[in-house]
């Protein structure tokens, strides 16, 4: 059995990273080429290797666990998060513990770096070990052509093109750029960065005209047409961007990720779509509670009037947390107050943030304040965009 070390990444170490985990997805699933798939991690002019923990094996690098720093820029003020990527361990040295290791060193340097919370992608029951719970709110919307055929009645008066943003497109680039910055609520990145993540998980990202005027941006799924982030000018353009996006793909339908808080173009989406799913977002593990509740009441209360009230919520472990809401006016913040109810962290997740507060035990619902119940759950949400 060979010694294991456990360390972060070096200089040397980047294509390493690289080839173990084209490697070991290439083996799990169809063949990888992850610096195609997340520029903004393994493009050829990244050097991210001290973002990765790595277990080697008498030299050689056996397994890996990626945490990608962030910064959340919402109503004026910054909040650190991360996500954790890229977890793999070679079929050969499975069984030993790595990934366990690698998950815990992760874990210690995101409380050392205080993050407001962190995510991932992967199965629940494993990461739930490391406190990584479904949460989240993931609205999709699925239309077809009929939809628009009737819905727009053959109306062509906007005539909408799309043009693909290449990373030499500076104009175009800073478009979306400013157009993505302007957002109440939104991560932040360099130009050249920005570019990076809108190509990440092969997606492809277009400027949208109506004839000569710029009026936005989309990012596509770039075999279907599928829209994982799109922001306009205006809205009422939105299902003639769909039906555009139909014809350029030669496609009879189009899904949409709208998050709640772009409430016009979700509006729009909602009043022709063939069908709407809210499902869990990701697995989320949240470190500062009170930072991750105050931005997203804030966003919920940006499309629905939030009702007069007062909830002091006990989780296992942590400090009561307080949310008021008078008018306007929203305050979170910990208390010495005596909670409404105590629950566990996993309990307290799924109430306010993953709407599965059907497995609450009844005696904790009874406790939970009706101003409350009109309030959560709140709409967490960080875009795969914006993780690894």
């Amino acid at each position: 059995m060979g010694k294991a070390e456990y360390m972060r990444g070096t200089d040397e170490d980047m294509q390493d990273i690289v080839d173990l985990a084209d490697l070991v997805f290439g083996k799990l699933e169809e063949p990888h080429d992850f610096r195609a798939m997340l520029p903004k991690l393994y493009g050829t002019h990244r050097q991210t290797q001290d973002m990765h923990f790595l277990a080697k094996e008498d030299g050689k690098l056996v397994a890996l666990v990626c945490l990608m720093p962030g910064t959340i820029r919402a109503f004026g003020e910054s909040f650190s998060y991360c996500s954790i990527g890229t977890v793999c361990v070679h079929n050969a040295y499975r069984g030993k513990g790595h990934m366990k290791v690698l998950m815990d060193m992760a874990l210690k340097e995101m409380e050392a770096q205080g993050f407001m919370l962190s995510a991932l992608g992967g199965w629940r029951q494993r990461y739930e070990y490391f406190g990584f719970l479904p949460a989240g709110i993931c609205p999709e919307y699925y239309t077809e052509k009929h939809n628009l055929e009737h819905y727009l009645h053959n109306d062509d008066t906007y005539d909408i093109k799309l043009i693909e943003i290449e990373r030499d497109h500076g104009e175009e680039l800073g478009k979306a750029h400013e157009l993505y910055r302007q957002q109440d609520y939104h991560c932040d990145y360099s130009a050249e960065a920005f570019y990076d993540r809108l190509c990440s998980w092969f997606l492809t990202p277009y400027s949208i005209y109506e004839g000569d005027t710029y009026i936005g941006y989309g990012v596509l799924n770039g075999k279907d047409g599928n829209v994982q982030e799109m922001l306009l000018m205006d809205d009422k353009y939105v299902p003639h961007v769909y039906r555009a996006v139909m014809e350029r793909f030669g496609t009879d339908s189009v899904r949409a990720v709208i998050p709640f808080w772009q409430e016009k173009a979700a509006g729009q989406a909602a009043s022709f779509c063939e069908e709407f799913r809210i499902g869990w977002d990701n697995r989320y593990r949240i470190m500062n509670y009170v930072d991750t509740i105050r931005i997203f009441i804030k966003l919920k209360a940006g499309w629905q009037k939030l009702m007069a009230g007062k909830f002091v919520i006990g989780i296992t472990g942590r400090k009561n947390i307080c949310i008021e809401v008078s008018g306007d006016d929203i305050e979170v913040y910990e208390t010495e107050e005596i909670a409404h109810t105590v629950m566990s962290e996993k309990e307290a997740v799924s109430l306010l943030f993953a709407d599965t507060a059907i497995q609450l035990d009844k005696k904790i619902k009874e406790r939970v304040p009706e101003c409350a119940w009109q309030w959560l759950p709140l709409p967490l949400r960080v875009p795969g965009l914006d993780l690894c």
